[in-house]
């Protein structure tokens, strides 16, 4: 005994520790789940900030414990790796795009977005094509819209970087249609910025300079610095572009603070490159060449090519002004070079021009016309009919959203004016349809308690019936017994009975059988009466051809009081065999039940009655129903008792006629 409550007292332990463990395991899951969105959302904070120095930071040293413990690395973590080198160098964060899109097969929300980013570093690292190529089947597959919009706006990128204005301004039209329908601030920005790009690229300075002034409106008001001193930018070049030297310079000095506050090599190379443009057409060549030294620094640490590109362009232009000719066609062919590499089209007319005048000037005029010759077959097929008719739709979508919008402040003011009294209508009109919805509620209150009423006097009025059909039926049985002594019979009809009982009790909850049913009840019903004559009395059902009874609904037991009294009153007192028909007949969309048998007639049946001080329960019955069948369905239904006569006036026997709303099933 002892030894088995030691087994018990370990045993006891054993769990109790178990369980211990167990919950201490579930509390550091928890706190350990609990970290990593934490994790997350510090992560994206310093990404959504253009933080990337310090994201990378956090990044890697999570990533080294990770790599320390041999633990898997989730996609998340290679995804912001990734987002670090924003600002390049772009392969590294192509490659930790690569490692992201290897960790999970799920196409997840975040592993779409880390599709977009190795599309937007592509991009950046000047591969355009490998980029379009990369993203356009993402279209196909991405279901969130503010990835779509991405991938939008970034194709829009890559395609004006190919001098692919239909396709740059198709996909930038689609990135804003989707950020407008989701109301998304960010991609909103994205996708008129790009449209402000192609202005620019196409030589509609003003209308870029109009769409960079809006889009810095909202940059502030979303708060996002890395998009004023992009936008600053923008403006600075639009200036440049149309030759507004004041603007321009204060917008240069503007960005280029801004930039360098939070070390954007991308923006800060591209203004050096503004400048330096500027220095160049006052003739201080050198000084330009000093800027553009530094640019071309930082362009190649941002990873930048396109803006390398530009660097060298510059490079070129103010050694040509400083008659160092060598140097100038060393850049030049370093930048045609690098422009080819990324397909950047647009560039090579101005690297052609600037040679074709670096070898006139050098006396070499063979040279000097090849390259004039290569700058106007570049030129030619930048300048083309599709260009032209680009600029032409760029303005008819110009004007036509312009009208729009006239269109929709006009009708603003008109709403503003009527304001009040549409409001006073409105007060009104509600008014008078709640108090006709409260009407209408306490209208079908009223409807559905009487047809609760209706269905309850249905059914009492069946109960009602039941027992007087059982009754009958139950002296039809007794007389058989009495009369016949054969012991299968009388098992035979007793199991007639109780299916017969069955039948009743199935159809009183009820307030509507099918035709068919109701046959089969009369059918087995007749059966049962037929028991309690000498002589048995013949009966026939029969139905038209198009009347379909297995869908056809009938009250249950509607006709049997009918039957009843044919039976009790009519041909019990013959002589004769008695006989009964039952007509169940389509007419003019009304369901006609015609009973009819060869009894003694109603005055004489009446008499009877009387003089037995009998009352037929049954029939006033079947009389309430239909009076509560009318009101139910709202249709008429009929009933009418006549004798049937010979020619000479001599009553043969009796004939209902009942007339009832022809109801199907469904």
């Amino acid at each position: 005994m002892i030894r088995i409550l030691l087994y018990g007292i370990v045993l006891v332990f054993f769990v109790q520790c178990t369980r211990t463990k167990t919950d201490d395991s579930q509390e550091i899951s928890s706190d350990n789940s609990t970290k990593l969105v934490l994790q997350q959302k510090e992560w994206e904070s310093l990404r959504a900030a253009s933080e990337y120095k310090v994201l990378r930071e956090g990044v890697e040293e999570h990533l080294t414990s990770l790599h320390k413990s041999g633990k898997p690395v989730p996609l998340y973590v290679y995804y912001y790796m990734a987002q670090s080198y924003q600002f390049g160098p772009f392969n590294i964060g192509l490659a930790y795009c690569d490692s992201a899109l290897s960790a999970e097969t799920k196409s997840t929300y975040l592993y779409q977005k880390c599709e977009a980013l190795k599309g937007a570093l592509l991009r950046k690292d000047g591969q355009y094509q490998k980029s379009i190529e990369f993203m356009r089947p993402l279209l196909a597959s991405v279901i969130n819209d503010s990835i779509q919009s991405e991938i939008n706006w970034q194709l829009s990128i890559s395609y004006r970087k190919l001098d692919l204005y239909d396709s740059a301004l198709y996909h930038s039209q689609s990135a804003e249609r989707v950020a407008n329908k989701i109301k998304n601030q960010k991609y909103q920005y994205y996708a008129i910025q790009s449209m402000a790009n192609i202005y620019s690229s196409l030589g509609e300075f003003d209308r870029a300079l109009q769409t960079e002034k809006k889009l810095m409106s909202i940059a502030r008001q979303m708060g996002k610095k890395n998009l004023i001193i992009s936008n600053t930018t923008n403006l600075a070049v639009s200036y440049f572009d149309l030759d507004q030297k004041d603007s321009a310079l204060y917008y240069y000095a503007k960005a280029q603070a801004l930039a360098t506050e939070v070390n954007d090599l991308e923006n800060q190379s591209l203004l050096f490159t503004i400048y330096a443009n500027y220095l160049i057409e006052k003739g201080s060549f050198s000084e330009a060449e000093r800027l553009m030294l530094k640019a071309l620094t930082l362009s190649q640490q941002s990873g930048r090519k396109d803006i390398v590109v530009r660097s060298y362009f510059y490079l070129c232009k103010a050694n040509l002004g400083n008659e160092d000719y060598e140097q100038a066609i060393e850049y030049a062919k370093a930048g045609i070079s690098l422009a080819k590499e990324i397909g950047a089209s647009s560039e090579l007319g101005p690297f052609y021009e600037l040679l074709s005048n670096v070898f006139e000037k050098r006396g070499d005029y063979k040279n000097a016309f090849a390259y004039s010759e290569e700058y106007r077959e570049v030129m030619d097929s930048v300048l083309n009919v599709s260009k032209i008719k680009t600029i032409k739709d760029l303005e008819i979508r110009y004007e036509t959203e312009k009208k729009q919008k006239e269109i929709e402040s006009l009708v603003q003011k008109a709403a503003i004016q009527e304001l009040k009294l549409q409001q006073r209508n409105l007060m009104i009109g509600f008014a008078v349809i709640l108090v006709l919805v409260l009407i209408l509620i306490n209208r079908q209150r009223v409807v559905n308690e009487k047809r609760k009423t209706v269905e309850m006097k249905q059914q009492l009025l069946r109960s009602q019936l039941n027992p007087h059909f059982i009754f009958n039926a139950l002296g039809a049985i007794q007389h058989f017994i009495y009369q016949n002594h054969n012991p299968v019979e009388t098992g035979d009809y007793l199991g007639k009975f109780s299916q017969l009982t069955r039948l009743i009790l199935n159809h009183t909850q009820k307030s509507l059988i099918t035709l068919e049913e109701e046959i089969q009840f009369l059918d087995s019903y007749l059966v049962l009466q037929k028991l309690r004559f000498d002589e048995p009395f013949e009966y026939q059902i029969s139905t038209d051809n198009d009347l379909e009874i297995e869908d056809v609904l009938v009250p249950p037991m509607f006709i049997q009081p009918f039957i009843e009294n044919s039976i009790e009153h009519g041909i019990l007192y013959k002589q004769e065999k008695g006989v009964i028909e039952i007509s169940f007949l389509k007419r003019a969309g009304l369901l006609e039940i015609v009973l009819k048998d060869n009894g003694i007639g109603r005055e004489r049946a009446s008499f009877m009655q009387r003089n037995q001080k009998h009352r037929s329960l049954a029939t006033q019955i079947t009389l309430d129903r239909i009076k509560i069948l009318q009101k139910g369905f709202r249709k008429r239904a009929n009933l009418q008792i006549e004798d049937i006569v010979d020619r000479q006036e001599k009553v043969i026997g009796t004939q209902v006629t009942v007339s009832l709303p022809l109801i199907y099933q469904n």
